[in-house]
């Protein structure tokens, strides 16, 4: 009867030892997946973004800017760019796995990230229980942080920084004028010339009906601008000032608070949306001062509303 015992404990033994080789593939794969409605340059173009990455990482504890993060006992470090997938070491202690994080569009504006890595199994059957359970852990954890990331990558605001939007412009009779400087226009040459405009206008008995118009070009060592009044009539073209009559059209348009430094951000993030979307730009861009920065000195209170005509 004691032997049948030891028999059978050997046996169960054997099998315990063979359960990890049954059960667990000798290569173990894990991955995850989620539908972002993002076009693809636009989602590749924020994940490369490490200064991003706090604002939607499931865990508050890392810094702007920070390569590596922690998460659920992982540490997760962006590593090496591919076309449209980025490397992300994920280690646990001494181990290591190196996985990827794939962009692959799907139709015109939404893209799969799939986020996956790979590694043969242990042939010591008590490291190859602990490699599935790790394994196991980093997919939950992989799945937290891609389900953070869908919530923060579906809000175009988040994207660019400004909520972008479509509306119909009811600017249709404008009058402008326009001037070079060597540098940037400052505040004071900008209104000097909306001062001089809303002479006119006044002189001629017209109205305003908007916020003053600026658009700003650099032409090879200076800068030539545009400012523009939306008045509630027609006024003749005289000397430096040019009117201009449009039909009400479709523009592209968002609000931006801040100074110098934020407009230009702004700008850059708008035109990133055109591009994004492959939008045809009809006419050229234009600021509305919504704030008189003749009168408002602080910078960080002053609001523009970007345009810019769409078909």
């Amino acid at each position: 009867m004691k032997k049948w015992i030891i028999y059978l404990t050997i046996l169960l033994f054997i099998i315990l030892l063979c359960l990890p080789y049954l059960l667990i593939p000798n290569s173990l794969r894990v991955s995850e997946a989620i539908r972002v409605n993002l076009k693809s340059t636009s989602a590749f173009r924020t994940l490369l973004n490490d200064n991003d990455w706090h604002k939607w990482w499931p865990s508050k504890e890392i810094q702007k800017g920070d390569s590596s993060r922690n998460y659920a006992g992982f540490t997760f470090t962006t590593g090496e760019h591919f076309y449209n997938a980025i490397g992300i070491d994920i280690q646990k202690g001494k181990i290591k796995r190196e996985s990827r994080l794939n962009i692959v569009p799907v139709g015109m504006d939404s893209v799969f990230l799939v986020w996956e890595y790979q590694f043969p199994a242990s042939l010591n059957p008590f490291i190859r229980m602990k490699e599935y359970r790790e394994s196991a852990a980093s997919k939950k954890a992989m799945h937290d942080i891609l389900q953070s990331m869908q919530g923060f990558l579906n809000k175009p605001e988040n994207i660019y920084g400004i909520n972008i939007h479509v509306e119909l412009s009811k600017d249709t009779t404008l009058i402008s004028t326009k001037f070079r400087t060597a540098g940037y226009p400052s505040t004071t040459e900008i209104y000097q010339h909306i001062k001089e405009l809303r002479a006119y206008a006044k002189a001629n008995q017209a109205k305003e009906n908007n916020y003053p118009m600026l658009h700003v070009d650099r032409i090879d060592d200076h800068y030539e601008s545009m400012v523009a009044l939306s008045l509630n009539k027609a006024l003749k073209s005289s000397g430096n000032f040019e009117f201009k009559r449009f039909v009400p059209w479709k523009v592209l348009t968002a609000e931006v608070r801040g100074g110098y430094g934020s407009i230009h951000q702004a700008h850059i993030q708008f035109n990133f949306f055109i591009q994004d979307y492959s939008l045809l730009q009809m006419a050229n861009s234009f600021e509305s001062l919504v704030t008189d920065r003749s009168l408002e000195k602080d910078t960080t209170k002053w609001i523009t509303r970007f345009y810019t005509p769409i078909p």
